[in-house]
């Protein structure tokens, strides 16, 4: 009778082991599913700041560019307006010219 207590003792200690090891396997593995998590959502933060730098960069070297542009579109266009201003003078001496010549 002291045998078979013994053995369902043995076996019983067993089952019980198995049973709180295989608990605190799932406390182990719900504590490496939250971790997990929570390096996923650092991760997922460090990649949205990244992202919003390289974003501002891009803007500010659009908006340089931007600028450049433009400076270069006024400064044509101020070119256009001296060669107008200077063709319109070349016309009225030539048609200064003429008029000198009919009235000679």
């Amino acid at each position: 009778m002291n045998d078979k207590k013994i053995k369902i003792f043995a076996v019983s200690a067993l089952a019980l082991m198995f049973l709180f090891s295989g608990c605190n396997q799932k406390a182990k593995e719900e504590d490496k599913g939250e971790e997990v998590k929570k390096e996923l959502k650092d991760v997922g933060e460090e990649v949205d700041e990244l992202v919003e730098a390289e974003r501002d960069k891009l803007k500010t070297d659009l908006d340089n560019a931007i600028a450049d542009f433009n400076q270069k579109i006024d400064k044509l266009n101020q070119e256009i307006e001296d060669k107008k201003a200077d063709v319109s003078q070349e016309q009225q001496e030539k048609l200064n010219e003429l008029k000198t010549k009919r009235d000679e």
